[in-house]
C-alpha cells in the first residue's frame, strides 16, 4: 500500500490538495466463523485526518490517504454478569476518489474505494472481577491470541458542501483474520471539516 501511495505521489501534480478532519460512527461486526456461534457487534467511534491530492491537473481524480483512531466497545450480559468489551485500533486508508461537481451548486459528490491497514493497539474484556487481554498468551488458550495487523478495503461516497463540510457513508472489511475464526467489518457515517 505504501508503494502504491508513493507511486501516485510521484505522479501527482503540484496542485494543492485538501485536508479533512473527520469524526465517524462506525459499528463493528466481528464475523465468527464457528457453527453455532453468533457474530459479535460493537459500537465504535473514530477520529481521523486525511489529505487528498490530484493525480493530474484538470482531472477530478484524486488519491486520498490518512489515518484514524477507532475505539470499539460493548457491554453484554453473560449469565447475570456484565462483560465489557473494548478495542482500540489505528486504521490507515488509501483511497482513489472521483469527484462529481453538481452543476450550479456548491455540492460535490465523491465516491471512493481503496485499501487499508488496521493495527490493533488494545483488545480486552472485563467482567466478574476478571480482565482478559486478547493478545496475552497467559489469558488466552494456546494459539487463540489476536493478530495485531489486518489488511482490508473500503468503499463509499462523501458529499462536500461548499468545499468546507463533508458528510458520507461507507463500508469497510478486512481480508485477513484477527483470529483463526474471526474477521472484522464495519459501516461508517462520517462528518468532516475540510481545510
Amino acid at each position: 500500500m505504501i508503494a502504491v501511495l508513493a507511486t501516485f505521489g510521484l505522479q501527482a501534480s503540484a496542485q494543492t490538495g485538501s485536508n479533512t478532519f473527520y469524526l465517524q460512527f462506525n459499528p463493528i461486526t466481528a464475523k465468527v466463523d464457528i457453527p453455532g456461534q453468533k457474530d459479535k457487534h460493537l459500537s465504535a467511534i473514530a477520529a481521523g485526518y486525511s489529505h487528498a491530492f490530484a493525480i493530474a491537473n484538470g482531472t477530478p481524480l484524486f488519491v486520498e490517504a490518512g489515518a484514524n483512531l477507532e475505539y470499539g466497545f460493548k457491554t453484554e450480559d453473560m449469565a447475570g454478569v456484565d462483560v465489557d468489551y473494548s478495542m482500540l485500533s489505528v486504521k490507515v486508508p488509501v483511497n482513489l476518489v472521483y469527484e462529481f461537481q453538481i452543476p450550479n451548486s456548491s455540492i460535490a459528490i465523491d465516491p471512493y474505494a481503496g485499501l487499508r491497514l488496521r493495527g490493533i493497539l488494545m483488545a480486552k474484556q472485563k467482567g466478574g472481577g476478571q480482565t482478559i487481554n486478547y493478545f496475552d498468551k497467559d489469558d488466552m488458550a494456546p494459539n487463540d491470541t489476536f493478530k495485531r495487523l489486518q489488511v482490508g478495503a473500503q468503499f463509499g461516497v462523501n458529499a462536500k458542501i461548499s468545499n468546507t463540510f463533508l458528510v458520507g457513508a461507507g463500508y469497510g472489511f478486512d481480508f485477513s483474520k484477527v483470529h483463526e475464526y474471526v474477521k472484522f467489518s464495519e459501516f461508517n457515517i462520517t462528518l468532516g471539516w475540510i481545510f
